[in-house]
């Protein structure tokens, strides 16, 4: 139980997770290239409530993201995309 933090072999951040009885609990947070990836709701184990995947470009800079939520592990309500333009 509590709070844990997973790095790769170059001390790099993986992901950020609580843990209940075992189980993940609250919001997956997932990094890739050391910027933030993926946000999961997980509730009993499984994905149920908010999710959200971040893109960037090349350069590290925020490109779209895509939002929606799931229920029992399945898509659920409305998704959408979003770009982000500069200025």
């Amino acid at each position: 139980n509590g709070k844990f933090v997973e790095y790769d072999e170059q001390g790099i951040k993986t992901a950020e997770y609580q843990m209940v009885n075992g189980e993940v609990e609250g919001v997956l947070t997932i990094y890739k290239d050391g910027l933030k990836s993926q946000e999961i709701t997980k509730h009993n184990g499984a994905s149920n409530g908010k999710f959200v995947a971040y893109y960037y470009t090349d350069e590290g800079k925020l490109h779209s993201k895509l939002q929606g939520a799931f229920l029992d592990e399945k898509k659920n309500g409305l998704w959408q995309t979003f770009v982000i333009s500069e200025g």
